[in-house]
């Protein structure tokens, strides 16, 4: 007999998937598509638009450069010598935007590199020394030639996942969460739940961890599909591409005071950095949806637990307006570590010239959430009236 009233959570788990899918299957795969195939066209029409404007100002200093050689040759004295130093300025310029257009060949810089790397201060050495790096890596890697501004299928994923765009995931993980229990209060099946599973902390645990995997391998799916979709407009690209990570002086130019002039940094290839950004958003991402589902446990009303979901997801972008009179609690906004990997690379603390904005303060401010979400749940649940 009491074999019988044993709760699993195995049955469980897979009842609460069954009824997400039925509830969001089809909304989901819609959601899927849109942001997949518009994030990569939006990507590739932002690339498009940035090399016909690189082109169309190659030829408007072409025609000034023709201009000025016309010029040239029905002047004298020392408008000629004002006109012949205007074409060689004009050249000059022309040489640098040909040179971007085609790629940097990385062994010329490297020794251009290495030559300003003599000439410069120990403390203003930081930069140099990043960008010395990165050439020697694309050489090692076989690649002499390297244009940082053109997009590709390897590069989109982690790019995504780097930025403002994980507010868009945290709205799908809002919605996934903020119903899982409040749903069995507003419709009557909580007390009927509780025969067939009498320990509540089970039913908890199969709601939380059915969300979870709902919403990663949502982010799983659209990792891939951003891959796909942007190497089919973008090409593949190369996975062995190097990238500079790590809190590093290059990500703060203008703002010394963040940082020591000379931060460890290190590269790493582009797959490897797409995944570590998936990775890392799947943690905070994770512990917001720990969140959603206790407030809907809390709460146990959707719209509530939905309402107030939203609101802590949008935190996040009001985040950089608070950060220069409230600092401290910008920092404790689970909603701005969305894009984790951002906190890694440094680029957080430049957004709001907060310093710390790092990412083992990201690892635990997010995990203090997801810890006290899971407690205050357990609690709530165990002396949870029908």
């Amino acid at each position: 007999m009491l074999e019988s009233h044993r709760p699993l959570l195995g049955p469980l788990f897979r009842n609460e998937l069954e009824k997400l899918w039925a509830q969001r299957g089809r909304t989901l795969m819609i959601a899927l598509l849109v942001i997949v195939v518009g994030g990569a066209w939006l990507t590739y029409r932002s690339q498009q638009q940035a090399q016909d404007s690189v082109q169309q100002s190659l030829v408007v200093v072409k025609g000034q450069l023709r201009q000025l050689r016309h010029q040239l040759k029905t002047a004298s004295g020392g408008a000629k010598a004002q006109i012949a130093s205007q074409i060689r300025a004009q050249d000059s310029v022309l040489q640098q935007m040909q040179k971007e257009g085609t790629g940097i060949n990385e062994v010329q810089q490297i020794r251009a590199l290495t030559v300003q790397l003599r000439r410069e201060p120990m403390a203003q050495r930081g930069s140099t020394l990043e960008q010395l790096a990165l050439s020697r890596a694309l050489v090692h890697h076989g690649i002499t030639y390297d244009n940082p501004s053109l997009a590709d299928g390897w590069t989109l994923p982690g790019a995504v996942f780097a930025s403002a765009a994980m507010l868009i995931f945290g709205l799908v993980a809002a919605g996934l969460a903020s119903d899982r229990v409040s749903a069995e209060f507003e419709g009557r099946t909580w007390g009927p739940l509780l025969l067939n599973a009498p320990r509540r902390m089970v039913v908890y645990g199969s709601k939380l961890a059915a969300a979870l995997t709902v919403t990663w391998a949502f982010m799983l799916a659209a990792a891939l599909g951003f891959f796909v979709v942007g190497s089919i407009l973008m090409g593949m690209g190369k996975p062995d591409v190097p990238v500079l990570v790590g809190v590093h002086v290059a990500s703060f130019p203008h703002v010394p005071q963040l940082m020591p002039t000379i931060q460890p940094f290190h590269t790493i290839p582009q797959w490897l950095y797409d995944l570590v950004a998936l990775g890392l958003s799947m943690i905070t991402v994770g512990s917001l949806v720990t969140l959603f589902v206790t407030l809907s446990l809390v709460t146990r009303s959707t719209v509530l637990a939905l309402s107030v979901s939203v609101a802590i997801i949008l935190s996040g972008v009001l985040a950089p307006v608070v950060a220069h009179s409230a600092s401290w609690l910008t920092v404790i906004d689970p909603a701005v570590y969305l894009p984790l990997v951002a906190a890694w690379t440094g680029q957080l603390a430049l957004q709001y010239q907060v310093a710390a904005f790092t990412l083992e303060t990201g690892l635990v401010v997010t995990g203090a959430w997801a810890g006290a979400a899971v407690l205050v749940g357990l609690l709530t649940i165990r002396r949870l009236d029908l």
